[in-house]
């Protein structure tokens, strides 16, 4: 077991961490009402990995409760035309 954690390099750690903490920031911001800061603390965390789908979940919640549709759904729905309204892809 001891070979497995070896492989993961300080600097994945690092990075782990440093997600983890702004994630949790940007939780605890928007849970407090705080969503100027929630969106800052989420956007750093995207910016380092934005193929987590609870961060992405997260980050377009909040985005959406800050009255930004068209960015969260640039968040949620990457490849998707933000002009298109159609019902079965979840039109914003």
């Amino acid at each position: 077991m001891a070979d497995a954690q070896c492989a993961v390099s300080p600097n994945d750690r690092r990075r782990f961490h440093e997600l983890s903490g702004q994630w949790l920031l940007g939780l605890d911001a928007r849970s407090r009402g705080d969503t100027n800061a929630a969106l800052g603390w989420m956007g750093h965390a995207f910016a380092l990995n934005p193929r987590d789908r609870q961060l992405v979940v997260d980050y377009s919640e909040t985005l959406m409760q800050h009255g930004q549709p068209r960015e969260a759904q640039r968040v949620g729905c990457p490849g998707r035309d933000s002009n298109s309204q159609d019902p079965k892809v979840g039109g914003f």
